[in-house]
């Protein structure tokens, strides 16, 4: 089911915790891997990629996601 603009805030809303975690920008494949391996190691989670630690949602230029989605590969 695809998260809505609602849903999204909502969840931003409840800050950051162990199954949730704002990453403003992903620069480093490493500590990516890190987090993915974390959440799959236990119950799961999701990590909002354009969303600052703080709450702010900046979001991510095209250019941002096209090499974030190189790392994740």
């Amino acid at each position: 089911m695809p998260l809505t603009e609602y849903d999204l805030l909502a969840q931003v809303a409840l800050g950051e915790d162990s199954s949730r975690q704002f990453k403003a920008d992903i620069h480093n494949a490493e500590s990516l891997a890190a987090e993915m391996a974390a959440f799959a190691n236990t119950d799961g989670g999701t990590i909002y990629l354009g969303v600052s630690d703080h709450g702010n949602m900046p979001g991510l230029p095209r250019e941002d996601v096209a090499r974030i989605n190189q790392l994740i590969s």
